[in-house]
């Protein structure tokens, strides 16, 4: 009885429809606007016009001072701003407090008993602003250290797709005169459509920007625009995978395809060949497999916790420990030290977000994944295209 039970259950999931298969391996949420933002992200990986991968900038003084969308500058004005702000009431309240009678552009009177003590409490604050120095240069430089290791991990999945496909064409089978064989030929273009299919599915289980291709609605527009075949969405939605993993699935694909071809003689190779193409798909799976990792482990939140308290508290107690020395001056040395202290940890978190999961700072340094995927959609069909005609016949080397 318990092994009929047993059974029952174990047949259950094979009722499911391809739709609701679906549902269940989607592991990450999907917003409304996400899925209707699917034709859009569709347009933008499809193709091979590259573009800027990352924001290009110009070295002129003047040409930078000029730029506002995207910079620290734009985040940052509210809260420079609002410090100022609230710096200009506390000068006027204690102005008052004390019936000031030093201009306004002058220092205080030392000898009221109330700028003393904030003389005093300006220098404790002075030790704060050195740990909060060191604490923030640190910080800055391990987020950026992450940012470019994660763009490097990107140009070397390109790479690592790069290498497979100029194997391949270099290695396909050609006739007397050194064109592709029929066999050959569609070899390299299954094998190119994998590529671009692999590429795409990869990005789209690590940006949220583009994880709207992972629904059924995204998967459906990938058969239409020829990224997949409906053979092939059919077997992934079969598989027993999380619609985040289905990306794996191709590249073994790939490899089946590349063995069962050179056990035809559309690929020729000896097994050095075979062993350095291995290696390649081995190396490419080893890569794109610390994405993950690296923006899991990107920063503990008990560091990134302790930098936003010091930098929070510094500037929060700047109006109260500068009012001494600068008086109605500390108004705009609060907002400079609002725009550089404030602006460096909202930098810093912005490179710890280099896929733009988060959404923290618009249009900022993000890596721009569907110039990525073009650049790459282009490579699968350069490498073949390359090799199509040869200047000699190879004939001559038989």
């Amino acid at each position: 009885m318990k092994h009929t039970i047993f059974l029952l259950f174990s047949l259950i999931p094979t009722l499911y429809s391809l739709k609701d298969r679906v549902r269940e391996y989607q592991s990450i949420p999907f917003t409304q606007k996400e899925i209707d933002d699917v034709s859009a992200v569709m347009h933008e990986v499809s193709g091979t016009v590259g573009g800027n991968i990352i924001r290009p900038f110009q070295p002129e003084r003047l040409w930078l001072w000029r730029c506002w969308s995207g910079t620290v500058l734009q985040q940052t004005l509210p809260s420079v701003a609002i410090n100022m702000g609230a710096t200009m009431l506390l000068v006027v309240w204690i102005r008052r407090l004390t019936g000031a009678s030093w201009p306004v552009g002058l220092k205080p009177n030392a000898s009221h008993p109330l700028i003393a003590r904030l003389a005093l409490f300006e220098q404790a604050w002075k030790y704060l602003v050195t740990l909060t120095t060191f604490t923030m240069t640190f910080f800055l430089g391990e987020a950026f250290v992450l940012w470019k290791r994660v763009y490097s991990i990107g140009r070397q999945i390109q790479g690592g797709l790069n290498d497979i496909s100029m194997l391949l064409a270099t290695h396909a089978a050609r006739n007397d005169n050194g064109n592709y064989t029929p066999e050959s030929q569609l070899l390299l273009d299954n094998v190119a459509m994998n590529i671009r299919t692999f590429h795409t599915l990869l990005w789209a289980s690590c940006s949220r920007h583009h994880r709207s291709l992972l629904t059924p609605q995204g998967l459906d527009l990938m058969v239409q625009r020829g990224l997949l075949t409906q053979t092939q969405l059919d077997t992934l939605l079969k598989l027993n995978l999380p619609v985040t993993q289905l990306h794996n699935a191709i590249l073994e694909w790939i490899v089946i395809q590349t063995q069962q071809a050179k056990r035809n003689g559309q690929l020729i190779g000896d097994t050095g060949f075979e062993k350095i193409f291995l290696e390649k798909c081995c190396t490419l799976r080893g890569t794109y497999a610390t994405i993950g990792d690296v923006v899991d482990g990107r920063m503990p939140l008990a560091y990134v916790h302790m930098v936003q308290l010091s930098v929070d508290t510094l500037l929060f107690f700047a109006p109260l420990a500068l009012y001494s020395e600068l008086g109605a001056f500390s108004i705009v040395s609060v907002g400079i030290l609002t725009f550089f202290f404030g602006g460096l940890v909202d930098l810093a978190k912005v490179l710890l977000d280099p896929l733009d999961n988060e959404d923290y700072c618009q249009d900022s340094v993000k890596i721009d994944l569907s110039v990525l995927i073009r650049e790459s959609n282009d490579g699968s069909r350069r490498w073949k295209n390359g090799a199509a005609i040869l200047p000699f016949s190879l004939s001559n080397y038989n």
